[in-house]
């Protein structure tokens, strides 16, 4: 596209113009980035993020929705990787900014690349890492109950997307030699794998999710997502699994230095279906997503041949107060320490829980369950040890969202072995 054409659909009035830069600046302070999946389409526009073949108001007044998280803005996956402005591969209200400025002084290199702070902005590029911050673990035993101090690591997922049908029609997906079907009725369910484990349903803002477990076999663990009542994805235990068509997938990689370096689960979604907390309409009561980090952390164990562990509720009222006291800042993450300076071992003494061996672990950040054990996995101060140590055989866990806080979400788990066990 040549420079005068977009000129001449684009710039806007300069008093208008300026007035929306303001605007836009204003929004920088009160939005966090959002990750976004960069094309790799090279030719693509920097700045279309309406995806109409130039640059526009409308194209700022879109981005501007997108980053207060409008989910009616209608924003696409291309206008997405339209619109990272300032090559930071993050969409954020600076590119709002950015964009705002751009159009308001027309700056085009002759090819009709914007031009930003001087610079031509850099071509779009293929990128699949989101990253989040965990708090590292302190596993303790009998033998020794000094907490240690910990730093944050980094959790990384790989997404893959393949086009999407607005209403992919019903099919059967193999999981682990597992026959696993997509868009029929959820009650259709039962008759297909037999009574379930347990079932929650919750309510998001675009639909109500039902999550339906199976979980007979840990080893071979379905987690079925069910969107107002139709079956829409599903998340299980294996290592491979072929992506249907019309579904976005994230593959859960153990790629720790001790790991196995293959994928040990899969999470399948259809467009537009999402389980990440911050689209809950009710976010006080997170008992659901503890359950689904329980039977995902048996499911792991299972198939890498460890027993499995028991549900504590004893367990899960201390995870629970330990993720509460980190969110409101009264506890001490680094040293494990709850509010008024209480250490694990004592918490769950006060509990009632006789213990002879104990490990907590604690994140922050991650906005869904199976992200979460994701990240612990992939810890390298210690997170996993708990989750795959044969010495524990009770498991309590506990997720806390506060929307004033510092990451919003928190989640701890309690793993433990009583004397008489």
């Amino acid at each position: 596209m040549k420079q005068q054409n977009i000129l001449k659909a684009a710039v806007p009035t300069a008093a208008a113009a300026c007035v929306l830069t303001a605007i836009g600046c204003a929004l920088v302070y009160h939005f966090a980035p959002q990750l976004f999946p960069v094309s790799s389409d090279v030719s693509a526009l920097c700045g279309d993020v309406n995806v109409d073949s130039k640059i526009t108001i409308a194209d700022p007044v879109m981005l501007a929705r997108y980053c207060a998280e409008d989910i009616t803005c209608g924003i696409t996956e291309d206008g997405l990787s339209n619109s990272d402005i300032n090559g930071d591969h993050f969409v954020t209200a600076e590119d709002t900014s950015a964009l705002l400025h751009m159009l308001a002084f027309g700056k085009f290199t002759p090819d009709g690349k914007p031009i930003i702070n001087g610079t031509t902005a850099p071509a779009v590029t293929d990128s699949t890492e989101s990253s989040e911050t965990v708090t590292e673990t302190t596993e303790t035993t009998t033998e020794s109950l000094a907490a240690s101090a910990e730093t944050s690591d980094t959790a990384l997922e790989t997404t893959v997307t393949e086009p999407i049908e607005p209403n992919p029609p019903a099919e059967s997906v193999t999981v682990g030699g597992i026959s696993v079907p997509l868009g029929i009725s959820a009650q259709d369910l039962t008759g297909i794998f037999g009574t379930p484990d347990e079932q929650f349903e919750m309510e998001y803002r675009n639909s109500t999710i039902l999550y339906t477990i199976f979980a007979d076999d840990p080893a071979h663990t379905v987690i079925m997502i069910s969107s107002d009542n139709i079956v829409s994805g599903f998340y299980a235990i294996c290592t491979e699994c072929a992506l249907p068509e019309g579904y976005e997938a994230t593959q859960y990689i153990d790629s720790h230095a001790d790991g196995t370096g293959e994928q040990y689960a899969v999470l399948i979604l259809r467009e537009g279906v999402s389980i990440d907390v911050r689209d809950l309409i009710n976010q006080s009561d997170l008992y659901s997503y503890a359950k689904l980090n329980y039977y995902a952390v048996n499911g792991l164990r299972a198939a890498r041949g460890i027993p499995t562990l028991k549900w504590s509720n004893p367990g899960a009222a201390v995870a629970l107060k330990f993720a509460r006291d980190i969110a409101d800042g009264e506890g001490d993450a680094s040293k494990h320490l709850g509010a008024g300076g209480v250490p694990t071992d004592q918490r769950l003494l006060d509990a009632g829980i006789d213990w002879c061996a104990f490990g907590e672990n604690l994140d922050m950040g991650y906005t869904d369950p199976f992200a979460a054990l994701n990240g612990w996995l992939r810890s390298t101060k210690g997170h996993r040890k708990p989750i795959l140590s044969e010495k524990y055989k009770n498991i309590g866990i506990g997720f806390v969202y506060d929307a004033d806080s510092e990451y919003k979400i928190y989640g701890a788990q309690e793993f433990f072995t009583l004397f008489d066990e």
